[in-house]
């Protein structure tokens, strides 16, 4: 039985340095249901940052997802706007709670997710904690997070270009998993870049419609 973090206070507070990507591998293998509800207990206070990052990084990996990927990213538009309302602990429906994230059960998603934190592991650490705690810094990397999950939600269909957004949110939620402000700015740039080039693929799609 998992025991949640013993973190109180600010979102990105934390006693002791965590092994995220450990604890993250044996809870998606250790054969219980994958739902909302069990990933907030698990990750307790943090939980705001790791199921924003779990429901974009389906979206942020270069493999089709069937439209599956716009539910995961209503879900963390509604995680980001909590975020900024500066809640301490996550909010959602009772059916939400409870329906499960199939995605997370297959093999090659754990292994690639697992892969990848372990990478930004490696090269992130508390930088700037300080200013990263701030409320109005929470309040805009939440606006940023909303952006960046709609602009994914936004792209072509079947473009491979909603990755791009996808990329600078699950960074973003990184950066406040960590306090790694070094981490939020690569995201800040990544998203950036990536609504621009939706916009772009958007207004190109429209003009090319309104031709036809």
């Amino acid at each position: 039985m998992y025991k949640p973090w013993p973190w109180p206070g600010k979102i990105g507070y934390m006693k002791q340095p965590i092994v995220l990507s450990d604890r993250l591998e044996s809870w998606l293998t250790d054969g219980s249901a994958k739902t909302l509800a069990g990933l907030n207990h698990v990750f307790a206070e943090k939980s705001m940052g790791i199921v924003y990052f779990v429901l974009m990084f389906p979206a942020a990996l270069p493999l089709p997802t069937g439209g599956f990927s716009h539910v995961l990213e209503a879900i963390a538009m509604l995680v980001s706007v909590q975020l900024i309302m500066r809640r301490r602990s996550l909010w959602l429906p009772k059916s939400w709670r409870k329906k499960e994230l199939t995605s997370l059960k297959r093999p090659r998603t754990i292994k690639f997710l697992t892969k990848y934190v372990r990478f930004v592991e490696r090269y992130t650490r508390p930088r700037l904690r300080g200013f990263m705690h701030k409320d109005s810094v929470l309040i805009s990397i939440g606006c940023m997070m909303f952006l960046f999950a709609l602009a994914s939600a936004l792209a072509p269909l079947f473009s491979g270009i909603d990755t791009i957004p996808a990329i600078g949110a699950v960074l973003m939620a990184l950066a406040i998993i960590f306090d790694d402000f070094v981490i939020m700015l690569a995201g800040l740039l990544m998203g950036g870049i990536g609504i621009a080039v939706v916009w772009s693929a958007d207004a190109a799609l429209i003009k090319l419609l309104l031709k036809l």
